[in-house]
């Protein structure tokens, strides 16, 4: 399994699996059950129908909602849903809700037991790509961790474990208009970012205006930037220092004029 953050330009995701697509189709199963866990019901609302509408029209995907609020307790039926599933989007939202339903709804299990599956492909925006590591303690300074939307009792620093005590933390350098209590994303995000590096925590912090991908059998790691982004080197520093690693991703820059691209897609 590769699992991608979700970049805010759908092109990036659109040329990066274009192999994969000619390979096993457009078909893209969107889980949108995230958002439900936040308070703005009407602006959540849009937000997943704009996400859609940018899925269809600019990533060319085939979409397929399945909200995983319709099978808990039922993790058989939800294994046979996804049986055929090559792209999954998990759409963010509270990262403890959205990790206790992944639980409780079998998900969890099913995305365990695909860790070695090397067609299968997992684009994760914000909470969708920080539930999967394993613990979510640090991320209470960003989401509500006693927010229980979905009324399910399962730990509430838990994430489902996909990555081991690592994170992949999204919007670094976010921005972002400040929230309504005046915080800035970007300033909570790095916050984060600290306490993990002190604690010793290994922690990959991703520009929204870039998309990481981390292949969780082979461990192989990329880095996708657009050719407009200028703050490469500054974040491969940061990289190796917040992941007490020597070696760096394998970055990939495209020159998106359209369609066309410079690069080669995955396969």
């Amino acid at each position: 399994m590769k699992i991608i953050t979700a970049p805010r330009n759908i092109k990036f995701l659109k040329q990066y699996t274009m192999g994969h697509r000619e390979k096993f189709g457009n078909e893209l199963f969107y889980i949108p059950d995230g958002l439900d866990a936040l308070d703005d019901n009407s602006y959540c609302s849009i937000k997943a129908q704009n996400k859609l509408r940018n899925l269809k029209s600019k990533g060319k995907f085939s979409i397929e909602v399945l909200s995983l609020q319709d099978y808990l307790g039922k993790p058989g039926d939800l294994f046979r849903a996804l049986e055929k599933a090559k792209t999954i989007y998990v759409e963010g939202g509270n990262s403890f809700d959205l990790s206790r339903l992944m639980k409780v709804s079998g998900f969890s299990e099913w995305a365990h037991a695909n860790i070695e599956n090397p067609d299968l492909l997992w684009v994760g925006a914000s909470a969708g790509i920080v539930s999967t590591t394993d613990d979510l303690s640090t991320v209470s300074v960003y989401d509500n961790p006693e927010a229980n939307h979905f009324g399910l009792d399962t730990d509430t620093y838990d994430g489902i474990g996909l990555l081991k005590s690592e994170m992949i933390l999204p919007h670094y350098k976010s921005k972002q208009k400040p929230w309504a209590d005046g915080r800035h994303e970007s300033d909570v995000v790095d916050s984060i970012l600290q306490t993990r590096m002190k604690n010793g925590q290994a922690t990959i912090p991703v520009h929204d205006e870039t998309m990481f991908v981390k292949d969780l059998g082979s461990g192989e790691e990329t880095l996708v930037v657009g050719s407009d982004f200028t703050e490469e080197q500054t974040w491969l520093d940061i990289y190796k220092k917040s992941t007490f690693k020597q070696a760096i991703p394998t970055v990939i820059r495209y020159n998106l004029l359209g369609d066309k691209t410079d690069c080669v897609a995955i396969s």
